[in-house]
């Protein structure tokens, strides 16, 4: 496989454009990772990165080319349903945003609409516009890479590969592997927690960073969504009486969310990538191999 020498202006544009955004957070932004916003922008970096045309790159492409496209349209969609509700409860979406930043510990002043315009374009956007050009504009490789392949084992890969990194991160992000102790020293790794290792590095390469965010609550509370969605709140519209053994706060709010994303992210799959999947196709081959075989 090779990575790294992307070829066409599709594929090299997406890299660099996606690429420059994501490490320049990473450089100043760091808390900014404990969103899986920005494991699945660093997701698409490395599936941008492969060179389709080389016979190295299959493995790679069917398993990293599902995994960015259904990251990619699963968290603009997570984004766009918290930001409905969140805007409506806060009256306006910068209102929302500011609160959220606030709250989550990635902002220590408010941002202006233009600035955050163009962070959220970048950010939750723009990474499904990439995907949909790059289906597009390098359908003969993707055609040649997946062949053999059906639709359902195409969208299998694709999804089970984004649901064991959203598992992962899920499980990075809770752990209590760091302490503080403040701007300029190090933070130190809890002990006798899986992965603690994983999460001490990424939390600890800028530890006046630190984003607490995730441990202040449920995800209603962490992403400043309106009371109506708490689990008592629509058990009571319902008409059905709360169980003895209390249930998550955010139960159905997460639910209703994961199934929205999960769904349309199918259909949007069957859309735009469903149609690369053809048994007629042959794999790809390089053009070194063509050209021998001309000879």
């Amino acid at each position: 496989m090779r990575t790294g020498t992307p070829r066409g202006p599709c594929p090299r544009f997406n890299f660099l454009s996606i690429g420059a955004w994501a490490f320049y957070q990473a450089m100043w932004s760091t808390n900014l990772y404990y969103h899986l916003t920005y494991w699945t922008l660093m997701v698409h970096v490395m599936y941008f990165s492969i060179d389709k045309s080389s016979p190295n790159s299959r493995l790679a492409v069917q398993v990293m080319q599902g995994m960015s496209f259904c990251g990619a349209f699963s968290v603009m969609l997570a984004y766009s349903f918290i930001c409905v509700f969140g805007s409506q409860h806060f009256g306006s979406w910068l209102d929302w945003e500011n609160a959220l930043g606030a709250y989550m510990g990635t902002i220590t002043a408010p941002r202006s609409l233009m600035a955050l315009s163009a962070q959220k374009f970048f950010e939750h956007y723009w990474p499904p516009m990439a995907l949909v050009l790059d289906a597009r504009l390098c359908s003969a490789e993707l055609r040649q890479i997946y062949a053999g392949w059906s639709k359902k084992r195409g969208f299998a890969v694709a999804m089970g590969a984004f649901l064991a990194y959203v598992t992962l991160w899920e499980n990075v992000r809770a752990l209590p592997c760091v302490v503080s102790r403040g701007r300029g020293r190090r933070a130190e790794p809890a002990s006798g927690y899986p992965l603690c290792g994983i999460a001490h590095d990424v939390r600890s390469f800028h530890p006046g960073q630190v984003c607490t965010g995730f441990a202040k609550g449920d995800a209603i509370t962490i992403y400043q969504q309106p009371p109506y969605f708490r689990t008592a709140h629509v058990l009571a519209k319902l008409g059905i009486p709360a169980p003895a053994a209390k249930l998550p706060e955010d139960l159905f709010f997460l639910t209703f969310q994961k199934a929205w994303c999960i769904l349309v992210t199918l259909l949007l799959w069957r859309k735009v990538v469903g149609p690369l999947f053809s048994a007629t196709s042959e794999p790809v081959t390089s053009t070194r191999t063509t050209r021998a075989k001309d000879a």
